[in-house]
């Protein structure tokens, strides 16, 4: 049985060129790494169907929105812009319109970065939890008091209408719909070719430490990182960390922190945590989560969480938990 899906990326004169690569990269990588009759079907539409430029001079061919017919197993992805783009196209109005004549048919809807703004033009995000670019959060927040502006999101999905932060998290966004599309396996290895990080859960932070961390040019760090967070379940310390990362432990206790602004034993942590997040949300449960996250005591996981977070992690569920998907 075919489980294949289309995804239609709309863009506009002066459209933010990575908001619309970004993505685009992440769905057509998965479709050539995922089983046969798991593909994307990639459609970069809009309004006219003309060359549409983007604000960097990128002209990209474009189809008619009202070719398609769009249905429950398709997703529509709104691209940001910078501000004087942005609101000529707002103030167009077509966009807009479109999306809310059309929205109710189609199964999932997104944006990335200001794309946030039509979407909330058009109702979408009417009493639904969102989020956009930090420098833009105040500002959808005045101008759409009805909808739960969340600053710090690095994404947002709320009943099948996603939101990202912009830029780089609209490829995190993306990972995370080839997770729920095709699983796991797919979405890691994609992450892997793309050479991104492979997990970064939409409720973390944009200023997470762990984040910033896997940004560091030191490869050898960087590569150690990216595989401390495969194999986040196993017994470490700063002895076994020191040996994969091929140093002594003096000299890897201070490379690290020098380069990592904490602790290798305090970013462990971060990092276990946050990934206790996403899998507290997936509806795991809390001695399953604490597994897979390294911790041998239920106990002593239900504690570090709630000293973190304030919550304790069963709490943290029911409030967070994603709603299931087909």
């Amino acid at each position: 049985m075919s489980s294949s899906r289309r995804i239609f990326l709309i863009v506009y004169p002066g459209f933010e060129t990575l908001d619309l690569a970004g993505p685009m990269g992440v769905f057509s990588t998965a479709s050539r790494l995922a089983p046969e009759g798991h593909r994307y079907k990639l459609m970069t539409a809009s309004l006219s169907g003309d060359i549409i430029e983007s604000g960097d001079g990128l002209g990209v061919v474009t189809e008619p929105l009202d070719n398609f017919t769009l249905g429950k197993r398709d997703t529509v992805l709104v691209v940001g812009a910078t501000e004087g783009p942005l609101r000529i196209a707002l103030e167009n109005g077509g966009l807009t319109g479109w999306l809310a004549d059309h929205y109710h048919k189609i199964g999932r809807v997104a944006s990335v970065c200001s794309g946030a703004f039509f979407l909330a033009a058009a109702g979408i995000l009417k009493d639904k939890r969102a989020t956009c670019h930090w420098i833009a959060t105040q500002k959808l927040s005045e101008a759409y008091p009805a909808i739960q502006v969340e600053p710090d999101a690095l994404f947002v999905d709320d009943h099948n209408v996603w939101t990202s932060a912009g830029v780089s998290t609209g490829i995190d966004m993306a990972l995370e719909m080839v997770r729920r599309d095709f699983g796991h396996r797919v979405s890691t290895e994609t992450a892997q070719h793309l050479v991104v990080f492979a997990h970064r859960p939409g409720h973390q932070s944009q200023f997470s430490k762990a984040s910033v961390a896997q940004e560091t040019p030191n490869s050898r760090l960087k590569d150690f990182i990216a595989w401390l967070s495969a194999h986040l379940d196993q017994p470490l310390n700063v002895s076994s960390m020191a040996t994969r990362a091929g140093m002594s432990a003096r000299s890897f206790q201070r490379h690290f922190t020098d380069e990592v602004g904490m602790s290798p034993g305090a970013f462990l942590i971060e990092l276990r945590l946050e990934r206790a997040k996403d899998l507290l949300a997936d509806h795991h449960s809390v001695g399953v989560t604490a597994r897979c996250v390294g911790y041998r005591s239920e106990a002593a996981f239900r504690k570090a969480f709630e000293q973190k977070y304030g919550v304790s992690p069963s709490n943290f569920s029911n409030l967070h938990g994603r709603p299931d998907t087909n």
